[in-house]
């Protein structure tokens, strides 16, 4: 995975038993409630980078979303989409290709901007 790809990060998933279990997205799929208890999630939603422009500026980091405790279904699949980074400028004229928006879509859907290229 490159670095500059964005992700979806499920902090503290807290079940009806207090246990707690952490998740993490690095591609676009579903992010599951694995545990039939799950009733609230705290989650971190991060966007693509941007790639830097040829012979200028670096591009800018991706946004960055924490959401707390968020009531969710157990054992429930919710897609997710985990934004790209920009690719990098490649002559002089070129400017970095900004980075993809991440999206959580749980109850409700969250969103994280892509950087701008640089």
């Amino acid at each position: 995975m490159p670095r500059t790809n964005g992700g979806i990060i499920g902090r503290v998933n807290r079940t009806s038993f207090g246990k707690c279990i952490v998740q993490t997205k690095t591609s676009s799929g579903n992010l599951c409630a694995t545990q039939s208890g799950t009733r609230l999630v705290r989650t971190v939603v991060v966007a693509g980078g941007a790639g830097g422009g040829f012979n200028a500026g670096g591009g800018g980091a991706g946004g960055l979303r924490e959401i707390n405790d968020i009531p969710v279904c157990g054992g429930t699949a919710y897609p997710v989409t985990v934004g790209a980074g920009g690719a990098g400028g490649t002559n002089p004229s070129r400017t970095g290709a900004n980075g993809s928006n991440s999206i959580a879509a749980l109850t409700t859907s969250y969103t994280s901007a892509g950087g701008g290229g640089g």
